[in-house]
């Protein structure tokens, strides 16, 4: 069995951090991601889910210094629902996606038309990057941002 989610949103706020315990930081924020379709009426209508995003140890520690409200992030983690009780002792449930890798896509109010140099690069919670370090991910424009290789003469059919 399966559980796996693939998010590509907009950070709705910036990240909540809490230590639960000295060396273990929990992270929260939302996450938007958008969909348009056409209504029976032939109008186009845009619909935005909201989901619940928490990390945990190292993947915390990386949204901790990197992630900001306005940020577009890619995802992969899972969905993780829980049950508690509130005030009034009514059982509640919350869902939520836990992610474990987190890669910034696209920082709000980055010129587009700025050289390459000053755009963002993808980056992953799985890879630390050093302060005085190089990007240890730089792309040209025309590369996957993920790091897959790109094979212009493929031989697939389609």
């Amino acid at each position: 069995m399966i559980n796996k989610v693939i998010l590509l949103g907009n950070v709705g706020k910036d990240p909540d951090i809490n230590y639960i315990q000295p060396d273990v930081p929990l992270a929260k924020f939302p996450l938007a991601t958008d969909e348009s379709f056409k209504r029976n009426d032939g109008e186009w209508e845009n619909r935005t889910e909201w989901h619940n995003v928490v990390a945990w140890r190292n993947t915390a520690k990386y949204v901790e210094g990197r992630i900001k409200k306005g940020m577009q992030v890619y995802i992969e983690g899972k969905i993780q629902t829980r049950k508690y009780e509130d005030q009034d002792g009514q059982d509640k449930y919350i869902t939520q996606v836990v992610a474990q890798i987190i890669r910034i896509i696209n920082k709000r109010g980055m010129d587009e038309n700025a050289p390459q140099g000053q755009q963002p690069q993808a980056s992953t919670s799985n890879e630390p990057k050093k302060d005085n370090a190089p990007p240890q991910n730089e792309s040209s424009p025309n590369e996957d941002p993920f790091g897959n290789e790109s094979n212009e003469e493929d031989d697939l059919p389609f």
